[in-house]
């Protein structure tokens, strides 16, 4: 993960419970674009990430790799795509 000196980054605080599940990527992710120039963006991870929530995390992370694929029509990316997915556990 590439990081910017003097980048204003902001910082949160989340509380993560057991059962939830939390996908950290990379801007290439939703940068993919298709045909027309248009990016993929967050909504269709999330979509993806919701439509597959009950899969294991690797099966998940592969059903969200595919659409991102097939989104940018197989070609290679433009920029890194990276993805990590965490399931909490008790």
């Amino acid at each position: 993960v590439g990081v910017l000196p003097d980048f204003p980054y902001e910082e949160h605080t989340l509380q993560l419970e057991e059962g939830d599940r939390l996908l950290l990527f990379t801007d290439g992710a939703v940068e993919a674009t298709n045909e027309n120039d248009d990016q993929i963006g967050q909504q269709i991870l999330l979509e993806e990430l919701g439509l597959h929530r009950e899969l294991p995390a690797k099966a998940c992370l592969e059903k969200i790799l595919r659409r991102i694929d097939d989104w940018n029509f197989g070609d290679i990316p433009e920029d890194d795509v990276s993805l990590l997915l965490i399931d909490v556990t008790g």
